[in-house]
Protein backbone atom coordinates (compact mmCIF):
# COMPACT_ATOMS: atom_id res chain seq x y z
CA UNK A 1 0.00 0.00 0.00
CA UNK A 2 1.15 3.45 -0.84
CA UNK A 3 0.20 7.24 -1.03
CA UNK A 4 -0.50 8.35 -4.12
CA UNK A 5 -2.25 11.59 -3.28
CA UNK A 6 -3.08 13.86 -0.47
CA UNK A 7 -4.39 16.96 0.24
CA UNK A 8 -4.90 19.23 3.74
CA UNK A 9 -7.83 16.93 4.15
CA UNK A 10 -7.57 13.68 2.50
CA UNK A 11 -4.81 11.02 1.46
CA UNK A 12 -5.35 8.80 -1.83
CA UNK A 13 -4.05 4.81 -1.40
CA UNK A 14 -3.28 2.44 -3.94
CA UNK A 15 -2.41 -1.13 -3.31
CA UNK A 16 -2.41 -4.57 -5.90
CA UNK A 17 -4.51 -7.19 -4.30
CA UNK A 18 -2.11 -10.75 -4.31
CA UNK A 19 -3.68 -14.10 -4.05
CA UNK A 20 -3.79 -16.21 -0.45
CA UNK A 21 -4.00 -19.22 -2.47
CA UNK A 22 -7.30 -20.30 -1.46
CA UNK A 23 -8.82 -17.95 -4.89
CA UNK A 24 -11.49 -16.55 -2.42
CA UNK A 25 -12.77 -13.45 -4.21
CA UNK A 26 -16.40 -13.44 -3.54
CA UNK A 27 -16.74 -10.47 -1.54
CA UNK A 28 -13.38 -9.59 -1.17
CA UNK A 29 -13.09 -6.12 1.48
CA UNK A 30 -9.94 -4.27 2.19
CA UNK A 31 -9.98 -2.31 5.20
CA UNK A 32 -8.21 0.50 5.94
CA UNK A 33 -7.56 1.61 9.80
CA UNK A 34 -5.81 4.62 10.59
CA UNK A 35 -4.91 7.07 13.63
CA UNK A 36 -3.60 10.28 14.46
CA UNK A 37 0.12 8.85 15.37
CA UNK A 38 -0.04 10.19 18.84
CA UNK A 39 -3.51 8.23 19.77
CA UNK A 40 -5.04 5.08 20.32
CA UNK A 41 -8.03 4.21 18.55
CA UNK A 42 -8.27 3.21 15.16
CA UNK A 43 -10.56 4.42 12.89
CA UNK A 44 -12.17 2.07 9.88
CA UNK A 45 -13.22 2.68 6.42
CA UNK A 46 -13.90 -0.82 4.01
CA UNK A 47 -13.52 -0.58 0.15
CA UNK A 48 -14.40 -3.39 -1.92
CA UNK A 49 -12.39 -4.51 -4.55
CA UNK A 50 -13.94 -2.99 -8.15
CA UNK A 51 -12.37 -4.51 -11.54
CA UNK A 52 -10.32 -7.63 -12.02
CA UNK A 53 -9.10 -8.94 -8.53
CA UNK A 54 -5.33 -8.28 -9.34
CA UNK A 55 -6.15 -4.96 -10.95
CA UNK A 56 -4.54 -2.07 -8.75
CA UNK A 57 -6.74 -0.43 -6.48
CA UNK A 58 -7.54 2.93 -5.14
CA UNK A 59 -9.10 3.80 -1.63
CA UNK A 60 -9.42 7.51 -0.99
CA UNK A 61 -9.47 8.29 3.21
CA UNK A 62 -11.26 12.02 4.15
CA UNK A 63 -12.44 14.61 6.73
CA UNK A 64 -8.36 14.16 7.96
CA UNK A 65 -7.16 16.88 9.96
CA UNK A 66 -4.66 19.18 8.13
CA UNK A 67 -0.65 18.97 8.54
CA UNK A 68 -1.40 15.61 11.04
CA UNK A 69 0.59 12.50 10.85
CA UNK A 70 -1.52 9.56 10.56
CA UNK A 71 -0.50 5.50 10.81
CA UNK A 72 -1.90 3.50 8.35
CA UNK A 73 -2.55 -0.30 8.11
CA UNK A 74 -5.08 -2.39 6.09
CA UNK A 75 -6.11 -5.68 6.02
CA UNK A 76 -8.18 -7.73 3.40
CA UNK A 77 -11.41 -10.04 4.09
CA UNK A 78 -13.38 -12.41 2.21
CA UNK A 79 -15.51 -15.57 3.46
CA UNK A 80 -12.67 -17.14 4.70
CA UNK A 81 -11.78 -14.66 7.35
CA UNK A 82 -9.16 -12.01 7.34
CA UNK A 83 -5.80 -11.82 6.68
CA UNK A 84 -2.73 -10.24 9.23
CA UNK A 85 -2.64 -6.14 9.27
CA UNK A 86 0.13 -4.86 6.56
CA UNK A 87 2.73 -3.26 8.37
CA UNK A 88 1.68 0.07 9.46
CA UNK A 89 3.15 3.42 7.42
CA UNK A 90 3.21 7.04 8.21
CA UNK A 91 1.79 9.30 6.15
CA UNK A 92 0.52 13.57 6.54
CA UNK A 93 -1.85 15.11 5.34
CA UNK A 94 -1.15 18.63 3.88
CA UNK A 95 -0.55 21.61 6.27
CA UNK A 96 -3.11 24.60 6.41
CA UNK A 97 0.11 27.26 5.53
CA UNK A 98 2.18 25.60 3.02
CA UNK A 99 1.33 22.45 0.23
CA UNK A 100 4.29 20.93 1.78
CA UNK A 101 4.43 17.19 -0.04
CA UNK A 102 3.09 14.87 2.11
CA UNK A 103 3.46 10.86 1.53
CA UNK A 104 5.07 7.96 3.44
CA UNK A 105 7.73 9.41 5.81
CA UNK A 106 9.61 6.76 8.32
CA UNK A 107 8.56 6.12 12.02
CA UNK A 108 10.87 9.04 13.18
CA UNK A 109 8.30 11.70 13.29
CA UNK A 110 5.97 9.61 15.64
CA UNK A 111 9.00 8.01 17.55
CA UNK A 112 10.17 11.79 18.09
CA UNK A 113 6.66 12.91 19.15
CA UNK A 114 6.13 10.59 21.82
CA UNK A 115 10.04 10.12 23.63
CA UNK A 116 8.97 13.80 23.76
CA UNK A 117 5.81 13.06 25.70
CA UNK A 118 7.38 10.46 27.80
CA UNK A 119 9.97 12.54 28.93
CA UNK A 120 7.59 15.02 29.65
CA UNK A 121 5.42 12.59 31.97
CA UNK A 122 9.14 11.61 33.38
CA UNK A 123 9.69 15.27 34.51
CA UNK A 124 5.88 15.96 35.58
CA UNK A 125 6.20 12.50 37.71
CA UNK A 126 9.48 13.19 39.37
CA UNK A 127 8.39 16.75 40.06
CA UNK A 128 5.29 15.01 41.45
CA UNK A 129 7.14 12.85 43.61
CA UNK A 130 9.76 14.56 44.90
CA UNK A 131 7.12 16.88 46.59
CA UNK A 132 4.75 13.92 47.91
CA UNK A 133 8.49 12.70 49.77
CA UNK A 134 9.37 16.37 50.66
CA UNK A 135 5.54 16.58 52.19
CA UNK A 136 6.23 13.22 54.10
CA UNK A 137 9.93 14.05 55.38
CA UNK A 138 8.19 17.56 56.32
CA UNK A 139 5.53 16.22 58.09
CA UNK A 140 7.25 13.40 59.83
CA UNK A 141 9.83 15.46 61.13
CA UNK A 142 7.21 17.97 63.53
Amino acid sequence: MSVINSSKASLTFQWTPTSSGDEVYDYQTFVIQYKICTTVDWLSKNFVVTGATNDPQTANISDLTAGSLYDVRMTARNTIGSSSYTDIIVVSTLSENNAEAAGQNTDEECITILIALLVTSLVINGIFGFIMLYTFVFKRSK
